[in-house]
């Protein structure tokens, strides 16, 4: 569970990070009506790279949340498995317990006929 917190907690912190990158490059807005076409193409294109790059943070923190979501119930299906393996166990053991109980008996029954 700590794991999953702490992927959480990850993914958040890297959307958060870029996000506030993001804010950072339109922090010099102002400038952009002194500058030339050119700079203002290479700085649409730039702002349009970090788009995308926002866009494929956000879809790995997705995959990775749907990847430890899957994990959590691989586990849980794996606790429930062993829970029924240690019923059947113990199945076993009083089986084996009646057994013994029932030769000790005969035992006792056979010392007292000698």
């Amino acid at each position: 569970m700590s794991h999953m917190k702490s992927a959480i907690a990850k993914n958040q912190f890297l959307f958060a990070g870029t996000i506030i990158l993001f804010l950072l490059c339109l922090l010099p807005l102002n400038s952009i009506f002194s500058q030339t076409k050119k700079e203002l193409q290479k700085q649409r294109d730039e702002l349009s790279a970090q788009i995308e790059l926002t866009k494929k943070l956000l879809k790995d923190s997705e995959k990775q949340q749907k990847s430890t979501t899957a994990q959590v119930q691989m586990l849980n299906e794996q606790m429930a498995l062993r829970e029924k393996l240690l019923g059947n166990i113990n199945g076993d053991i009083k089986q084996l317990d009646s057994e013994i109980n029932t030769k000790s008996k005969d035992i006792s029954v056979l010392k007292q006929q000698v």
